[in-house]
C-alpha cells in the first residue's frame, strides 16, 4: 500500500529489508493461512507478490515469522546499529601501532552502546 510512514507498529522478517504496515501484514497473514500447504508460495496481496529488499519474494513461511516492532524501539534499534558499525569501522580500521590498546577499545565500544545513550523511548 505505500503507507509511509508506518506508524505505531511495523511489522518486520528479522534479517530482511520489508516492513509492512497493520492492514498489510494481515492481508499477507490471511494469504499465508490460505495457502498455508505450500510453505515456499509467494504471499501476494491484491495479486502482488510482496518481495523483500534482495528482490526475492517473501514466502508464506516467512510471513508467519514477521514481527510486531514499536516503531520507536525500531528507531532505537537502528540507531544503535549504526552507531555499533561506526565503531567497529573505526576501531578496525586503527593503524596497528595506535596508541589505543584492546582494553580501550572495549571499555569504548560499551560506552558508546550503552542503553543510557540511546534516546528515550515513550
Amino acid at each position: 500500500c505505500n503507507l509511509f510512514p508506518i506508524t505505531n507498529l511495523r511489522y518486520t522478517l528479522e534479517g530482511e529489508d520489508i516492513d509492512l504496515c497493520k492492514k498489510c501484514f494481515d492481508a499477507g497473514c490471511g494469504y499465508a493461512s490460505f495457502h498455508g500447504r505450500d510453505q515456499s508460495g509467494a504471499v501476494q496481496i491484491g495479486g502482488k507478490a510482496l518481495r523483500l529488499g534482495n528482490n526475492v519474494q517473501l514466502t508464506n513461511s516467512q510471513a508467519r515469522q514477521m514481527r510486531a516492532v514499536p516503531v520507536e524501539k525500531a528507531i532505537v534499534e537502528q540507531v544503535e546499529q549504526v552507531r555499533r558499525a561506526r565503531l567497529v569501522a573505526e576501531v578496525g580500521s586503527a593503524p596497528k601501532n595506535s596508541s589505543m590498546d584492546l582494553q580501550q577499545q572495549q571499555q569504548q565500544l560499551q560506552t558508546f552502546t550503552a542503553p543510557s545513550q540511546l534516546p528515550p523511548s515513550h
